[in-house]
């Protein structure tokens, strides 16, 4: 799997919470899994938790300094109210889905298109 949790990632509970330090692998992977936390990503800035051990490591290269605040956000979402219909007459898919605020739709579609992950 191309998407992995680890040690000093900052996550949050999902899909409203407050940023907390992961703190047992196993553990906050069952809670992932659950979809009752997710990990985030930040917004580079200042005023905002960085990540520690091997997630603060990776994360330092992406972590710019800039005057204004910084902040985190979900690092991965969940896809909720999936609905999807072929329309014959047009020869085309019509697909509708909700995503929790601030998460972008092109994203998603990136993600269904293989277009997300190049390596």
């Amino acid at each position: 799997h191309f998407f992995k949790l680890l040690e000093g990632d900052l996550m949050m509970h999902y899909p409203f919470g407050r940023v907390f330090e992961l703190e047992s692998l196993e553990d906050e992977a069952q809670r992932f899994k659950d979809r009752d936390i997710s990990p985030t990503g930040l917004l580079s800035g200042k005023r905002v938790s960085r990540a520690t051990k091997t997630a603060g490591v990776i994360e330092r290269d992406y972590d710019t300094q800039i005057g204004e605040n910084g902040a985190r956000r979900y690092a991965w979402i969940f896809v909720d109210d999936i609905e999807g219909k072929y329309i014959e007459e047009k020869a085309h898919y019509e697909l509708s889905f909700s995503l929790p605020k601030g998460s972008y739709a092109t994203n998603v579609l990136d993600v269904l298109r293989g277009e997300a992950i190049k390596h």
